[in-house]
């Protein structure tokens, strides 16, 4: 299974030792293809794992201060990223492993009992171009980076429609597709991760662009 750490920082930025999170801690295994997002309160981690070599996804929440988990799983074989929450509701992309691939955003009410993945809903079928998404804090908007001969842009998409309804900002020039997309925790910008390290915050100040490809995660 996996096991969750707290790493705490002191005033001056030095990291204290790492500390288990009693109880906290999920079956299955940690692959390249798994991914975490922890609640707006901080109170809940959301985690992906792989129960079997056929890369069947299940997600599980689970509650740092108890260890109450709950699992959802599947039996179709995929790919579940991009993990962010909205409330109480989990937003996730689906990308099947077979057949053409069409990234899928998806709603999970994680108050819901445990059980198939299907009782989430979906909420957008991303347009070419786009692999990853994020749902607004207020869960009305899903934001993503969708790469085109024009440029690159991040566009904003209603979930009551499916329309998009803004576009937030768009560099011209070959396409550089977005693999990854970290709000920041007033949800008002984001970074926008591209493969080679190119990492974007947009849409503050007019986007503001950084090289760093030795990072392997990040937060605000």
């Amino acid at each position: 299974g996996t096991v969750f750490y707290r790493l705490t920082l002191a005033s001056d930025g030095r990291p204290a030792p790492l500390t288990a999170l009693p109880r906290v801690r999920v079956p299955g295994t940690s692959t390249a293809w798994s991914d975490m997002a922890i609640s707006q309160d901080g109170g809940t981690i959301a985690y992906v794992s792989y129960r079997t070599a056929t890369r069947r996804p299940a997600i599980d929440t689970v509650s740092v201060d108890t260890g109450a988990r709950r699992t959802w799983t599947t039996a179709l074989s995929g790919r579940i990223g991009a993990l962010s929450w909205a409330g109480r509701t989990l937003s996730f992309v689906w990308s099947p492993t077979r057949g053409a691939i069409r990234h899928q955003v998806r709603l999970l009410d994680t108050a819901l009992p445990g059980g198939d993945l299907k009782v989430s809903r979906p909420a957008l079928t991303l347009p070419a171009g786009a692999d990853t998404a994020v749902v607004s804090r207020d869960g009305a908007t899903i934001v993503t980076g969708v790469a085109g001969r024009s440029g690159l842009s991040l566009a904003a998409y209603s979930v009551a429609s499916g329309r998009q309804t803004a576009v937030l900002w768009r560099r011209s020039g070959g396409p550089s597709r977005v693999i990854r997309l970290i709000p920041d925790r007033a949800g008002g910008d984001l970074i926008a991760a591209t493969p080679g390290g190119r990492l974007i915050v947009a849409p503050a100040h007019g986007a503001i662009e950084a090289t760093a490809a030795d990072i392997a995660d990040l937060a605000w």
